[in-house]
């Protein structure tokens, strides 16, 4: 049993490796969105501010660790469906990139609103860089599943993705989902405190 699990984290980690050029290419569609979010806020101040509130009743509503399974359930949910994405190949950055827009729409409120950078950047970083690995893995292990139909290296288009989606599979439940819970619980015990 014990190897099984190391040989389960290595696969992982090498998966995360593996995807060093896609998660980086993710990570910048990300920055791009938060960046136009932040400079498109004036133009959508109303739509942000109830965004917000909306934000606020999912974290604010019953005990933390309610909250923290909400949220976690609401993160699984739209990781699952990037994932399901994934093998469109263009669907994935384009949900990064809105994820980051609307991140940059909040950033850019809650500053005007007058709240310090310092706090902003403080009450993302628990929650946000392990949540942040997560989604963007997932969105890659998705896209690796197009790709694989795009060049199934010998084998038939059929058997590449359906190894492909076993891989994404297991490295997601392995990996991608105790990422999630890590990030809920820093989100709702750590970074909600800090902001």
């Amino acid at each position: 049993m014990r190897k099984l699990r190391t040989e389960t984290r290595v696969n992982a980690v090498g998966e995360i490796k593996r995807n060093g050029r896609t998660l980086s290419m993710l990570a910048a569609t990300f920055l791009c969105g938060l960046i136009l979010g932040a400079i498109a806020y004036p133009a959508l101040e109303e739509e942000t501010r109830e965004l917000a509130s909306s934000l606020r009743e999912l974290i604010g509503g019953g005990n933390q660790l309610q909250t923290a399974f909400k949220v976690f359930l609401k993160n699984t949910e739209s990781t699952l469906i990037t994932l399901a994405l994934g093998p469109t190949i263009v669907l994935p950055p384009l949900v990064v990139f809105s994820n980051g827009f609307v991140t940059g729409l909040v950033v850019r409120m809650a500053l005007e609103e007058g709240k310090p950078a310092i706090n902003i950047i403080a009450s993302l970083i628990p929650h946000g860089i392990v949540e942040l690995t997560a989604f963007f893995l997932t969105a890659a292990l998705g896209m690796n599943t197009g790709f694989s139909i795009i060049n199934p290296k010998g084998k038939t288009r059929l058997k590449a993705a359906e190894e492909a989606a076993k891989k994404a599979l297991l490295v997601y439940a392995t990996t991608v989902l105790p990422l999630l819970l890590a990030a809920e619980f820093a989100e709702v015990y750590i970074s909600t405190k800090l902001i």
